[in-house]
């Protein structure tokens, strides 16, 4: 009798969000363990006054993918339609103009949008938003269109309580969240959680997705 053997795929890969001088840092780090990332910038943050300057982004984009956050930071389902499309916009191509190369990717900051926000950014050029949306490592790119996709997290690197675990898998009825809740009740603190999770990964295939701020 022949055996063959099965090598389940495993992949690992991280985001970062807001532009923050401390993603110089983080870069230098991520490199340095040849750990994937895609940086998500915003070309000024009006929340914050430690933001990316553009001769700062230029060398971050030379190792990782550069993706958008809105032209400044705005939450898109704070605005009115128009704000949020020059937002979109602008920002994608002032990037672009930094980086010298297509941007492909977008988040929206804080993670809030709308579905009409979805048909923006698509109008916009890209073809990709990456959402705020955890505990997906099975499936973790769900198809909008034909043309644009939206990509799932599994964590975000913040130590959250277990309730907040529980009423975001409510919240998208997420099946896959349940599970793994499910599978971790009583590891359910956050770095044994996360530990697990990525274990399953490791012997079952999937993509462990790692989210957070430098």
């Amino acid at each position: 009798m022949q055996v063959e053997k099965i090598i389940m795929k495993c992949f690992f890969t991280t985001s970062w969000d807001d532009g923050s001088i401390y993603d110089l840092k983080l870069a230098e780090l991520l490199a340095k363990y040849s750990i994937k990332g895609t940086f998500y910038i915003p070309i000024k943050n009006l929340e914050r006054n430690d933001s990316l300057q553009p001769k700062q982004i230029k060398p971050i984009s030379e190792l990782f993918e550069i993706g958008g956050h809105a032209y400044s930071h705005i939450v898109l389902s704070d605005v009115d339609d128009y704000t949020a499309k020059r937002e979109i916009e602008e920002g994608k191509k002032a990037l672009e103009d930094i980086i010298q190369e297509n941007v492909v990717a977008f988040c929206p900051p804080t993670g809030k949008f709308k579905n009409k926000h979805l048909e923006l950014i698509q109008y916009a050029g890209f073809k990709l938003v990456r959402t705020v949306g955890y505990l997906c490592a099975r499936n973790i790119v769900e198809s909008y269109n034909n043309n644009m996709s939206l990509l799932h997290t599994t964590s975000q690197f913040y130590p959250h309580k277990p309730l907040s675990y529980i009423i975001f898998a409510l919240k998208r009825n997420d099946r896959e969240g349940f599970l793994h809740i499910w599978k971790n009740i009583s590891n359910l603190t956050w770095h044994k959680f996360l530990r697990n999770i990525f274990r399953e990964v490791e012997s079952s295939g999937g993509v462990f997705h790692l989210w957070g701020h430098s």
